[in-house]
């Protein structure tokens, strides 16, 4: 069994990554760390500690909490901008869901207009649901 620990002042502020691993079976338990782990960015820093930090110190991305945008979520957003960012997220949603009509409506549709698969109801079959399967002479009994 393994595990992942982030160890960072193991020894002298030297940022460390290690691994925990221990066999179940009457073994020791062993740490192996590695040495000059690239500093990970830290949220609170990085991010006005309003968001959640990906990367490293120099090179990172800040993954803002709600209510909170800009590079480094330093822009508090008023309940106007909060409600048109949810609004142009829906139309977006809206405007790109593919249509029953694509299946011939005779099938549920699922995916985008760009993208999408039918689903076809009993009886049909077909990309789009445009084949009667019990049309005469198609089934036998």
């Amino acid at each position: 069994m393994c595990a992942f620990v982030r160890l960072d002042t193991v020894a002298k502020s030297v940022p460390k990554v290690c691994f925990l691993s221990a066999d179940l079976v009457n073994k020791p338990l062993r740490v192996s760390c590695v040495l000059d782990f690239i500093a990970l960015c830290d949220s609170a820093v990085a991010c006005s500690g309003k968001g959640f930090c990906l990367g490293t110190e120099k090179n990172n991305l800040c993954v803002c909490s709600r209510g909170f945008r800009g590079d480094h979520c330093e822009i508090l957003m008023n309940s106007t901008d909060i409600l048109m960012r949810q609004r142009r997220s829906q139309a977006k949603k809206l405007q790109s869901a593919c249509d029953p009509s694509e299946c011939s409506y005779k099938g549920l549709c699922m995916g985008t207009k760009q993208n999408f698969q039918c689903l076809c109801f009993l009886g049909h079959s077909g990309l789009k649901c445009q084949k009667n399967i019990f049309a005469a002479g198609r089934i036998h009994a």
